[in-house]
């Protein structure tokens, strides 16, 4: 249109100036375009993930509460963490050099 009207008028050294600088900008254009379809493509299985990784963390204190772990913030563990420390002291009470 406008483009090719103007390159009519210029010399061959121009024309294949011009036609360099379209190919270039269109071909820049091309990966502008790819480039952003790949980040919404990556920014997009990203947010999966961290959904998928919310949903893992958010079901697995029940299924532990459900099989009878326990916690060390639970309050009902305190005994247990006790006991633990109370049997490590008189293993090494037994084994000390006095």
């Amino acid at each position: 249109m406008i483009i090719e009207q103007d390159a009519g008028a210029l010399d061959e050294t121009n024309k294949r100036n011009l036609q360099r600088h379209l190919h270039r900008l269109a071909k820049a254009a091309q990966l502008s375009l790819a480039k952003g379809v790949l980040q919404q493509n990556h920014i997009r299985f990203l947010l999966t993930v961290n959904n998928e990784t919310k949903l893992r963390r958010e079901a697995r204190p029940e299924a532990h509460r459900r099989n009878g772990a326990k916690h060390q913030d639970d309050p009902d563990n305190q005994g247990s963490s006790a006991r633990a420390s109370d049997s490590a002291s008189d293993n090494v009470d037994r084994y000390s050099c006095n």
